[in-house]
């Protein structure tokens, strides 16, 4: 698995690497011994992907990877589809898993995230937001639907983007 285990999203992906340990813990015993995790830190740069990615397939010699957000997940599904490794992205957006047969994205789409979320703001009659997002296609996946379900009801006032990897 390539996890942003430093950086930007750590809190994220400590959050999966202790899920991961967790099912590894509870397998039954049979399946204990079959089933090992190799964990790479990306720091949810996809350059680093690309990099614990092709360690892990070409060194590590894994069947399968779990990769976390969109952008990095985008980096790496041509390379699991070359290579046919199972790749399961925890990602939002649908270009992640598009026409491919070896990539699965486990995650809501950005349309329903978006509305869903959109939809609370509105419900908790918040007029104005602002938007800090980092420059990586989970945030870009999810900010048109969003904006398009507000509609007049809520005004983005401010909206910064950043590099994660600055």
């Amino acid at each position: 698995a390539t996890l942003p285990l430093t950086g930007e999203g750590a809190n994220v992906g400590n959050a999966c690497k202790n899920g991961i340990t967790l099912a590894l813990e509870h397998l039954p015993e049979d399946l204990k011994n079959k089933i090992s995790v190799e964990l790479e830190d990306d720091g949810m740069i996809s350059k680093n992907t690309v990099s614990a990615f092709n360690k892990l397939v070409d060194f590590s010699k894994v069947n399968a990877m779990i990769s976390l957000t969109s952008g990095c997940s985008n980096s790496i599904a041509p390379l699991a589809e070359k290579k046919h490794i199972p790749l399961l992205a925890i990602a939002t957006d649908p270009k992640v898993h598009k026409d491919k047969k070896y990539v699965f994205s486990i995650w809501v789409t950005p349309e329903t995230e978006s509305k869903l979320l959109a939809q609370e703001i509105i419900k908790r009659k918040i007029k104005k937001i602002a938007k800090i997002t980092a420059l990586h296609d989970m945030y870009t996946a999810i900010n048109k639907p969003m904006d398009e379900t507000f509609g007049d009801k809520v005004k983005t006032v401010f909206h910064e983007e950043y590099s994660p990897e600055a």
